[in-house]
C-alpha cells in the first residue's frame, strides 16, 4: 500500500511537470463575462492572461461564434488595460451593483488582478449607481481584443441612466494600416453635458476620461443636426468589405434615434455628415485626449 502511495505521488508530479505550459494555471489579469438578457444581448465570456496576452473566449448566446475561441494580443496592451482601470478608479468602486431600477437587462461581471490583488465587480446595467465610466471599461475590454470577430456585433455599451440621457455618439475606428496615426475614439454627449471619452489608439489619452460642457450647446447641436437632414440620411455609406477605417454616428433627439456607419472612402457620404462628426469633435474639445492639448 505504501508503494502504491509513493507511486501516485509520483506520477502526479511527472504530470505536473510534462504539461505544457499553456495547460498549467497562469495568471490572469482581467476578466469579462456578459450575461443573457430578455431578448438578444450576446453572452459570452473573456480571459486575459498577463505572461502573453493570451485571449481565451467563449461564446454563449446570441453570438456569431459559440464556444471557445483563443487569440493573442501584445503583453503591452495588457498592462495599458490594468493601468487603465486603476487610474479610473476601478479599485476604489463597490463589488456589487444590483439594484433593479429596471427589469429584463443583462449582468456584467469584469476583474482585474494588479500587483497581486485582483478586483471583481458584478454590475446590474439597470443599476445607475454604477460609475458612468465602468460601462466604457467594459467596453474597452471588448474593442482592445476585438470580441466583435467572434460576437458579430460592435459592443455595445450598456448603461441604463434615471437622471440623464444619451444624445449624440461618435466612434473614429482604428485604421487598417499602421503607416501613419490614426487617432481611434469612442466620444458620447448626454444631454445634462457630460461627456465621456474611450481612447483606444494612437491618441495622448487611452482609457476612460469624463467632461463636461454646456447642455444648451448640446441641444443646438443637435437641433442642427436634425435640421440638416440626419435622420433622412442613410444608416451606411461605403463597402462593407472595405478595408477603410469606419466612423460611427448616432443621434437620439425629439424621440427620434438614428445611426450612420461611413466608410471614410466612400464618396456617397453627405458632406454635411462629416462636417457634423468633426463638430461633435470641436464641442467636446476632443484635442485635450487626442492631441494632449487643452483648449487646442
Amino acid at each position: 500500500m505504501r508503494k502504491a502511495g509513493l507511486f501516485a505521488i509520483l506520477l502526479l508530479l511527472m504530470l505536473v511537470f510534462v504539461l505544457p505550459v499553456g495547460a498549467q494555471e497562469k495568471p490572469v489579469s482581467i476578466t469579462l463575462e456578459r450575461e443573457p438578457c430578455f431578448g438578444t444581448c450576446p453572452a459570452y465570456s473573456l480571459t486575459i492572461y498577463e505572461e502573453d496576452g493570451t485571449v481565451e473566449y467563449n461564446g454563449l448566446s446570441s453570438v456569431e461564434v459559440e464556444g471557445q475561441q483563443t487569440s493573442q494580443i501584445d503583453k503591452e496592451l495588457v498592462a495599458m488595460l490594468v493601468e487603465g482601470f486603476a487610474d479610473a478608479g476601478y479599485f476604489e468602486w463597490e463589488d456589487r451593483y444590483d439594484t433593479m431600477f429596471v427589469t429584463d437587462l443583462p449582468y456584467v461581471t469584469t476583474s482585474v488582478t494588479r500587483d497581486g490583488v485582483t478586483k471583481e465587480i458584478f454590475r446590474y446595467v439597470g443599476d445607475d449607481s454604477a460609475p458612468i465610466e465602468l460601462a466604457y471599461l467594459e467596453v474597452w475590454i471588448d474593442k482592445v481584443v476585438n470580441s466583435k470577430q467572434w460576437t458579430g456585433k460592435e459592443p455595445f455599451i450598456y448603461y441604463h441612466s434615471r437622471d440623464r440621457q444619451e444624445v449624440m455618439q461618435l466612434d473614429r475606428g482604428e485604421c487598417a494600416a499602421d503607416d501613419e496615426p490614426c487617432p481611434s475614439y469612442l466620444l458620447t454627449v448626454f444631454d445634462d453635458g457630460l461627456v465621456v471619452y474611450l481612447g483606444i489608439e494612437d491618441v495622448a489619452e487611452v482609457g476612460v476620461h469624463t467632461g463636461t460642457v454646456d447642455a444648451e450647446a448640446v441641444a443646438a447641436l443637435a437641433d442642427e443636426i436634425t435640421e440638416a437632414g440626419y435622420f433622412e440620411w442613410d444608416a451606411k455609406y461605403g463597402d462593407a468589405d472595405s478595408d477603410s477605417p469606419i466612423v460611427v454616428t448616432s443621434l437620439l433627439w425629439d424621440e427620434q434615434y438614428h445611426e450612420i456607419i461611413r466608410h471614410i472612402d466612400a464618396s456617397t457620404a453627405p458632406e454635411a455628415l462629416i462636417a457634423l462628426e468633426d463638430r461633435i469633435d470641436v464641442l467636446v474639445n476632443v484635442s485635450q485626449w487626442v492631441d494632449g492639448a487643452e483648449g487646442s
